[in-house]
């Protein structure tokens, strides 16, 4: 028990030469299996291709497209701007087209009471002057 067995190396596989072609059916059907999956694979790495070339355009037509967007809204920025801007000069002048109003019924009011004095300062003048000829006849 006490004995360290020497442990048994493995013989090293015979090496296999590259420069002639393996005739084996398991070796034959290896290589054309490998062959089968390279022409797949570089199938798939044309339509990688392709989809990357895809996805760089996409990307390209959305950074367009944010672009445009930032400005739409840069836009709208400004104009929701000047619109608020006009709506509070729009508040300003119904405030002081009411107040106009308002003056001009006052106004109305004024030359109406002005006219009423106006025609009873004329009945009084008319009066006064029928009074002066009544008092001329009189006198004569």
């Amino acid at each position: 028990p006490g004995e360290v067995k020497e442990r048994e190396k493995k013989k090293p596989a015979a090496p296999i030469s590259t420069k002639e072609p393996c005739t084996r059916p398991e070796c034959m059907a290896n290589r054309n299996r490998i062959q089968e999956m390279q022409d797949a694979n570089e199938a798939v790495r044309e339509q990688l291709e392709e989809v990357e070339i895809g996805i760089r355009q996409m990307m390209a037509k959305l950074e367009g497209l944010e672009k445009s967007n930032r400005s739409a809204d840069q836009q709208n920025d400004e104009l929701e701007g000047t619109n608020n801007e006009l709506e509070q000069q729009i508040g300003m002048l119904e405030i002081e087209a009411e107040e106009g109003n308002r003056q001009k019924r006052d106004l109305h009011k004024k030359i109406a009471q002005l006219e009423k004095e106006i025609e009873m300062f004329m009945k009084q003048t008319e009066e006064r002057n029928k009074q002066r000829e009544q008092a001329l006849k009189s006198n004569q």
